[in-house]
């Protein structure tokens, strides 16, 4: 039982551990593309929505009167009337109207279609956004945390005997050369 509870103990402080800070930067990097991307995301699918709402029932109810005038002849013009229906293939031509509730829900269920597309690349697009932040946040903070290394590493050798030993590092005069 001993076994078990030590080997419970030392799964419990590898996952709750502190992260290191490189693993802190990088999921902070991802977070905040996440963040920003996904406003991004809200904005593009609210304007996409906006403008499928207002431009499909005018488009789809011009294509009906242009496909009803090369098969019948000039129509009159849409003024949210019934609109003429072509005839099928082989069909005798005959005018069948297309009432205003089937042109609204027609263009309804096409918006809706379209939006459920459009949300599942950009959840997709999203997640791929994100995931490659992390990869570069990990790079770059391997970038940025390297002269600490460094430092750490002179540091640990250091003893009483070379204390008058410098680190010398190279580089902009900045915060991690002032720790140096």
């Amino acid at each position: 039982m001993s076994g078990r509870a030590g080997d419970l103990r030392l799964l419990s402080q590898a996952v709750f551990r502190r992260p290191s800070a490189r693993a802190r930067l990088a999921l902070l990097y991802g977070g905040m593309s996440l963040v920003v991307g996904t406003v991004l995301l809200g904005i593009v699918y609210w304007f996409v929505d906006q403008r499928l709402s207002q431009r499909l029932p005018t488009a789809l109810a011009r294509t009906v009167a242009a496909d009803s005038a090369s098969v019948y002849g000039p129509a009159a013009p849409i003024t949210g009337q019934a609109q003429p229906a072509y005839p099928a293939p082989g069909m005798p031509a005959q005018v069948t109207l297309i009432p205003p509730e089937t042109i609204r829900r027609i263009t309804t269920t096409g918006q809706n279609v379209t939006m459920s597309q459009l949300l599942t690349v950009l959840g997709a697009a999203l997640l791929l956004l994100a995931a490659a932040s992390i990869l570069v946040g990990w790079w770059m903070s391997g970038r940025v945390l390297r002269p600490v290394h460094g430092i750490t590493a002179t540091a640990r050798r250091l003893s009483e005997h070379n204390l008058h030993e410098r680190i010398a590092m190279p580089g902009p005069d900045d915060e991690l050369k002032q720790l140096a």
